[in-house]
């Protein structure tokens, strides 16, 4: 993804974010599944950009079934910081915090040792 984007692919990060499923990753491959058959059009670009970066052995595998949806990237990236947010009420040090100072904006958080 971070490649596609220093692509300046506009148009294909989108579609890599919100249309497209990764379905599989492995050594010389990427699969995807297509729930959006408009972007198919962005697939050269794709291909062409792994080439780069992977080497001309790698293959991107479509697939276009939508039988069963998986989440696109950008829904795992945002069920990853939901869970984040889950598990930082279990912190007994962020609930002492928010214990003393109850009536503060949470901001940020930074790990702790």
């Amino acid at each position: 993804m971070i490649a596609v984007q220093a692509s300046k692919e506009g148009l294909l990060a989108d579609a890599l974010l919100n249309d497209w499923v990764v379905t599989d990753y492995g050594q010389g491959r990427l699969a995807l599944r297509l729930n959006n058959s408009k972007q198919k059009h962005l697939l050269p670009t794709l291909r062409s950009i792994v080439a780069q970066i992977c080497g001309e052995g790698w293959q991107v595998i479509v697939t276009e079934d939508t039988a069963e949806t998986a989440p696109t990237l950008a829904e795992r990236y945002q069920q990853e910081a939901l869970d984040q947010k889950e598990s930082l009420k279990e912190d007994p040090f962020l609930r002492q915090a928010l214990t003393i100072f109850n009536n503060c904006l949470l901001t940020q958080v930074l790990p702790h040792d």
